[in-house]
């Protein structure tokens, strides 16, 4: 299941499918531009252009753990959505703000409670579960300054955001889709 996002029709309206009931209002959706990466700034590049997950670059590039802030969730059967952030600096900068969506049809047991109980970033757990994954990157994004998604960021970005939609399999499925915001 390979797939990339082109046209921004396409990624507008898997943005809305993502974000849903996690913002107030959608409409800075329609303002996001899909990029390449050469137009990606490049400390945002070095933290969105790869196949790794996102857990373990943020932790390399800070040089300390991130930590988990889950802003909203919604669980519903085997769906298990949320909006998150990423922080350092025991709190004070936030490095990541994201959204998931989750089929926990695909994950053991183990890692379901583990998931839901909304401590650890989903990277380290599957990491620490030793869990096959593949990170996909399915296109680069440009989100204005004041939109929703940039306004969550701590310190105030001084300029766009980027960020990208993926797709994590999990021994061969695709379990998650996500959006990762980054605030070079």
């Amino acid at each position: 299941m390979h797939r990339t996002l082109n046209d921004l029709t396409t990624v507008n309206a898997e943005l809305r499918s993502l974000c849903d009931g996690f913002f107030d209002d959608l409409a800075w959706i329609d303002q996001c531009q899909i990029v390449e990466a050469k137009e990606v700034d490049p400390k945002a590049r070095k933290l969105l252009v790869h196949a790794n997950h996102m857990t373990a670059t943020l932790s390399d590039h800070y040089g300390e753990p991130v930590s988990l802030d889950v802003c909203a969730y919604q669980e519903n059967a085997d769906v298990y959505r949320r909006k998150i952030v990423l922080t350092v600096e025991g709190g004070a900068r936030v490095v990541e703000v994201g959204v998931v969506k989750l089929n926990l049809a695909f994950v053991a047991d183990d890692i379901h409670r583990e998931i839901v109980k909304r401590k650890t970033p989903l990277g380290e757990i599957l990491d620490s579960r030793n869990v096959l994954t593949r990170v996909e990157s399915k296109c680069l994004l440009r989100f204005r300054q004041d939109s929703p998604i940039a306004q969550m960021f701590q310190p105030a970005p001084v300029g766009d955001v980027f960020g990208r939609i993926g797709l994590i399999y999990c021994d061969d499925k695709p379990v998650m889709e996500l959006l990762e915001v980054v605030n070079p």
